[in-house]
């Protein structure tokens, strides 16, 4: 029987096979290989890696140097089994890691999140608690640790976002089970990492507030007021001025469900006698485009120029990330988008998303960025009680889940660009149509 292999991205990148660790040598090839990996098992072209690696002023040897980083990974990571195949194949004009996902700490992750959140929506919150615990365990300090470049610090802000959203649950659920003082402990140790972070500043208080320490809880908004005064010139949000007041009258009625509002699983209920947890259902890919119109000879023009957006994306180049169509209101501006994105919609093979954001529409308000925000976010996988409440921790955890993936975004009926620009994906492997 083949020894088991082990990658881990949450911590250092390294690979072990069985309890031996395995040499994957320079930063840039750790690079290389950490790219592979959080692709999980999809396919990262050559300029991916390039860019990875050297950012936006690679070397001109650039492509020569990744196929020699390849051929050394596989040669250090050997056969992936008994059939003796490679774990790095050749596909298109790049490279897939193939994995399964019992091999790799961040699937692991993904699925006991999913475990604890199908055992939370049940009521089994001790259930959830372990998984939640077992996942948190697999973090080994800075995700990517060592691999330098700004796209791992954009695919490190990526993994914090959703180690942050774990945390959160973590404390909910212990909330459920009027773990109050566990919760406490954690909280001390998040404010102190995220000093800024209101969400914590907000768990803490009721933390405290619930383990009757009702003058420290006090105390925590107060430094937190200073610390957003002194920094940023703002005061606490609402949220954080409701709860303080709540504090200060020493309510009796401030619940769980006052800092988790969660429709999607409700209230604590009794623990469930059942031995496993139900199984969970993926996150569903992006809802489907509006039905594709027939154009008229007339549009072929309109249709040629949105065509140059990805002329050099065909050559190997790096695709344009936003394409915008203005026209006058009534001539028509959504057929064509949505016609052009049928068209060239099997090149972002990770999803197609179309938002109508009701910038043009004189009988109905138009979408504001946060409800766009969440609308998006749902379409990618995002429940509910997952979505941050402010701006940017969605756009935070947006680009994080965007990162890697190629994924067309059609945004109609813009109104203009403030309303959308938190939205961009920030990444050329996406591609956003705007209509105005």
């Amino acid at each position: 029987m083949s020894e088991h292999f082990w990658f881990t991205v949450l911590g250092p990148v390294r690979a072990q096979r069985g309890s031996t660790e395995i040499e994957l040598g320079s930063r840039q090839q750790r690079a290389v290989l950490a790219v592979l990996l959080l692709r999980e098992n999809g396919h990262a072209s050559l300029s991916e890696l390039i860019e990875a690696v050297w950012g936006t002023d690679p070397p001109r040897t650039a492509g020569q140097t990744i196929r020699t980083y390849i051929h050394r990974l596989r040669k250090s990571l050997g056969p992936a089994g008994d059939a003796g195949a490679s774990f790095i194949v050749s596909a298109g004009n790049g490279y897939a890691l193939r994995v399964s996902p019992d091999q790799l700490d961040l699937s692991v992750f993904r699925q006991r999140v999913a475990m604890a959140e199908g055992a939370a929506g049940t009521g089994q919150h001790t259930r959830a608690v372990a998984h939640l615990r077992d996942a948190l365990d697999l973090w080994r300090g800075e995700p990517l640790a060592g691999i330098p470049g700004t796209w791992a610090m954009s695919q490190r802000n990526r993994l914090e976002a959703l180690h942050l959203v774990a945390v959160e649950r973590h404390i909910n659920v212990e909330y459920e089970l009027g773990r109050f003082g566990e919760a406490t402990a954690e909280l001390f140790d998040l404010v102190a990492k995220h000093p800024l972070n209101e969400r914590f500043r907000e768990m803490l208080m009721f933390s405290l507030c619930k383990t009757g320490r009702q003058a420290e809880a006090l105390a925590v908004y107060r430094e937190v007021c200073n610390l957003l005064s002194e920094d940023l010139g703002i005061e606490p949000g609402p949220r954080l001025q409701v709860l303080h007041e709540r504090v200060l009258r020493a309510d009796p009625e401030l619940l769980v469900s006052d800092i988790f509002p969660n429709p999607e699983i409700g209230p604590a209920v009794r623990e469930s006698p059942a031995d496993t947890a139900p199984e969970v259902s993926p996150p569903q890919a992006p809802p489907p485009l509006p039905a594709d119109v027939p154009m008229s000879v007339s549009g072929d023009h309109e249709l040629a120029v949105i065509d140059a957006l990805l002329s050099a994306d065909a050559q190997g180049a790096t695709a344009a990330a936003t394409g915008v169509i203005v026209v006058m209101a009534g001539v028509g501006k959504t057929t064509p988008a949505v016609h052009w994105a049928h068209r060239i919609g099997h090149r972002f093979p990770d999803g197609h998303i179309y938002l109508d954001l009701r910038g043009s529409h004189s009988s109905s308000p138009a979408m504001t960025t946060i409800e766009a925000s969440g609308s998006i976010l749902r379409s990618l996988g995002v429940s509910s009680p997952q979505l941050p409440a402010d701006m940017e921790g969605r756009t935070t955890l947006y680009h994080s889940l965007l990162s890697g993936r190629r994924i067309l975004l059609v945004l109609d009926n813009v109104r203009d660009a403030e309303q959308i620009r938190p939205l961009l994906p920030g990444t050329s492997s996406s591609l956003v149509v705007v209509t105005s």
